[in-house]
């Protein structure tokens, strides 16, 4: 299947409670509900050029508004 978004964990800061947490690969996935199979976090083996510049980051939002 083709992959359609880099998905990128990492820290964010909580708007409600100021507090940083750390947003997991697999909960990134479920917050912005996307299917697992078009998700990759291996940028590396993606190369450099179209393919990886034409994914959707999905990155974690202090927002907390997970929609694409």
């Amino acid at each position: 299947m083709m992959k359609k978004y880099l998905v990128c964990p990492g820290y964010v800061r909580s708007i409600t409670d100021g507090q940083q947490h750390y947003i997991s690969y697999g909960k990134l996935i479920k917050l912005y509900d996307v299917n697992p199979e078009e998700c990759t976090r291996d940028n590396y083996n993606m190369g450099f050029g179209t393919i990886k510049n034409s994914l959707t980051r999905l990155e974690p939002l202090e927002s907390g508004y997970y929609k694409l």
